[in-house]
């Protein structure tokens, strides 16, 4: 059967499947130049798996007259906080320092010029939790140490190449099935795979708000929940008609 034969029986059809593809961005059908038999169509999947590994940016924030003090009163603060982290089975390896500086506080309402009215220093910590369901415990370990900012809770796979090939071959065969019907309805028959390109594939971790409440009892808690990851896969496959 020729292409331009089965393009010219079937000739509705695929625009109306053209159509429909554009408008949920899922499939793109189109004939090639030159009369050659082929089909172009796009193929995705989505894989869901529930995460492994939870981070967070857990930091402290002093103020003092000097830049000294300031420093000192940070270093004391932080001191602790690594502390109860590693009380509560964080390993050295899961604590990484991400930022430190210090700066002046400058008031510009008595000096145009400026005048320094104190020292700011800053130190924060990304912590890596491998434990799921103890990280509301470990993010109020740290804020009771003297964290007084804590931020960027994320959680996500350690290792999400298992998925992300998932959804890959889900994606191929996504695209396969969307050929075989158009082409089948078309009164065809598909062929060999002649290219595929894959897409950027979407892998996203899912971020969570740290909210501190206290219970009846006074004592603090900081209630997380962990969520479910999304793993998408995209292919552009170019399928042979016979």
């Amino acid at each position: 059967m020729k292409v331009d034969k089965l393009y010219l029986i079937a000739g509705s059809a695929l625009l109306v499947a053209l159509l429909n593809g554009c408008e949920t961005g899922d499939t793109i059908i189109s004939p090639a130049d030159g009369g050659d038999d082929r089909i172009y169509v796009t193929g995705s999947a989505t894989v869901k798996a529930d995460p492994d590994i939870a981070q967070a940016q857990l930091g402290v924030q002093t103020f003092a007259d000097s830049a000294n003090k300031a420093v000192a009163d940070n270093n004391t603060r932080s001191g602790a906080i690594q502390a109860a982290l590693t009380a509560q089975g964080i390993g050295a390896k899961d604590i990484q320092t991400t930022g430190f500086n210090v700066y002046p506080q400058m008031d510009y309402q008595k000096d145009q010029a400026g005048l320094i009215v104190g020292y700011w220093a800053t130190n924060m910590l990304n912590v890596k939790i491998r434990n799921l369901a103890k990280v509301g415990d470990i993010l109020q370990a740290g804020i009771e140490a003297g964290a007084n900012n804590v931020s960027g809770l994320y959680f996500a796979l350690e290792d999400p190449d298992s998925l992300l090939q998932e959804a890959r071959v889900q994606a191929v065969a996504d695209a396969r099935k969307r050929a075989e019907a158009l082409v089948g309805a078309a009164g065809g028959k598909l062929g060999k795979v002649l290219s595929i390109r894959e897409t950027s594939p979407w892998y996203g971790p899912v971020m969570s708000r740290v909210d501190i409440a206290k219970d009846a009892s006074g004592a603090s808690s900081v209630p997380v929940q962990a969520g479910q990851l999304e793993v998408t896969g995209q292919v552009e496959v170019v399928f042979e008609i016979k």
